[in-house]
């Protein structure tokens, strides 16, 4: 499996347990990842990021909000 494009900026950590978060709500695990086909597996990371990104978008404004 390759790896997931995670990054070692600060917040990294948090992106990365939004992603876990995603998954998990779809009945996945990044472990999970290698049993499928590329195509499904990169879907899935894709949705994942989209995901952790928008979490982190709502993240931001609400600090920036208050």
């Amino acid at each position: 499996m390759h790896e997931l494009p995670i990054g070692d900026d600060p917040e990294g950590e948090l992106r990365r347990a939004l992603m876990e978060e995603y998954l998990s709500e779809h009945g996945h695990r990044f472990e999970d990842l290698a049993m499928f086909d590329a195509e499904e597996r990169d879907r899935l990371i894709l949705e994942a990021m989209a995901y952790a990104a928008l979490r982190l978008s709502e993240r931001a404004y609400l600090r920036s909000s208050s």
